[in-house]
């Protein structure tokens, strides 16, 4: 199955705002989300301070009310924090549909000038209260200082556009992603893109998901453009890739930060793939290139072994690396998917191919001498490997290792 945790684990080290966070103790999955938001978008970065309160499907869940509408008046009390949000509805996404103002209550919020909020459209989530029955606001994000805004996803885009079109069949859920997508494609949230971002990583409502990361990216505007590719990169299957390498070819340079992403999110065995891939091993920029190794080291087919074996001899250390973990890999039968060598008979694998496997590229730096071994083994096996092709037509006898 898919590593959520690699492909975090890999944002969190790369960006410095995962570093800081990191030694917060903030959780690594969150951090992760906030660094890649704030490195696409350093206009408007993520504040340091922020942690999600919970998954996207775990707020839904929760709420009783999930409403987008106009903020018509903001009520606080300074000395407590508290205070109440009344919001016109414009749509009503869980529970039952109000014509009039909503008022949501909230407490221990810091709000500077609640005047700030007044006439903004916003995305609101509220549970009611099992103690006084008032509705109360659910916070979005969790943070050391909160404030009302952590407790709102205030975007002018929200409730003025239609981005996907909603169905009646629509679960709350599903009504709820192609509003942030709405919010994403025509303004700056990162609590909308870290949403969006965690739920791709889960692969959750893959088929809406889909749909709305295609509409974000033909949305005309610079950012959908980003998110919207992203989002699908992040999905990981052939259409991500297709995507990525399209906006490449027509110099959408405004995507290059993405590029490393696929070499975490990548899960697709499609052939087609694998033809990309290779040409950007072949051909691409030095980003191209280890991103292709990497997403080639985790697909585990003969074609990928294929594209993989002359990159073992790459100037570029960090794509050797990757090639031996893929080779490793296919040599000694690790499924797609999976992370441990498959039980029965497999004509690559060998005792020397388990004693040099190494399946992440920490290992190849502390044994750099791997390296030379699968160099060798791919000077052998490379002809055999091409006639390969499907498990169907696995050879009898392929050669040894010393043959």
């Amino acid at each position: 199955m898919f590593c959520v945790d690699s492909c975090l684990e890999a944002i969190c080290h790369d960006s410095l705002i995962g570093e800081r966070l990191v030694d917060h103790n903030v959780p690594r999955r969150w951090v992760a989300t906030l660094a890649l938001v704030t490195m696409m978008s350093a206009t408007n970065p993520a504040r340091a301070d922020l942690v999600a309160s919970g998954s996207i499907q775990e707020l839904v869940a929760k709420a009783d009310v999930i409403v987008v509408g106009k903020v018509v008046d903001v009520r606080h009390t300074q000395a407590t924090g508290s205070g109440f949000v009344l919001i016109v509805p414009d749509r009503t996404l869980k529970g039952p549909s109000l014509d009039g103002p909503l008022r949501l209550h909230y407490e221990g919020a810091l709000v500077v000038n609640e005047t700030l909020f007044q006439g903004q459209q916003a995305l609101a989530f509220a549970a009611t209260d099992s103690d006084s029955g008032l509705l109360r606001l659910l916070p979005m994000v969790s943070a050391r200082t909160p404030t009302l805004d952590d407790h709102l996803l205030v975007s002018d885009s929200a409730a003025r556009r239609t981005l996907i079109a909603a169905n009646t069949n629509d679960t709350p859920i599903q009504k709820v992603i192609k509003e942030l997508a709405t919010i994403q494609a025509y303004s700056e949230s990162p609590k909308a893109a870290s949403y969006l971002l965690e739920m791709a990583w889960q692969r959750a409502e893959a088929e809406v998901m889909r749909a709305a990361f295609r509409a974000m990216r033909e949305s005309a505007t610079t950012n959908g453009f980003v998110h919207g590719t992203t989002g699908l990169v992040a999905l990981g299957n052939l259409e991500g890739l297709e995507a990525l390498d399209e906006a490449l070819l027509d110099g959408r340079e405004e995507i290059r930060g993405i590029v490393g992403l696929l070499a975490q999110t990548y899960r697709s065995t499609d052939p087609k793939g694998v033809v990309i891939l290779a040409r950007w091993l072949a051909e691409g920029s030095i980003d191209m290139r280890v991103a292709a190794a990497g997403a080639l080291a985790r697909v585990h087919t003969a074609e990928a072994a294929e594209a993989l074996g002359p990159a073992l001899s790459h100037p570029d250390s960090q794509v050797q690396r990757r090639a031996v973990t893929g080779l490793s890999m296919f040599a000694n039968h690790v499924q797609f998917g999976s992370s441990t060598p498959a039980t029965g008979d497999w004509p690559f694998r060998t005792v020397d191919t388990i004693r040099y496997s190494a399946y992440t590229e920490e290992a190849v730096v502390e044994n750099p001498e791997y390296i030379d071994f699968w160099r060798t083994w791919w000077s052998v096996n490379s002809t055999i490997i091409r006639e390969f092709g499907i498990p169907q037509k696995v050879p009898n006898n392929p050669p040894s290792d010393h043959d």
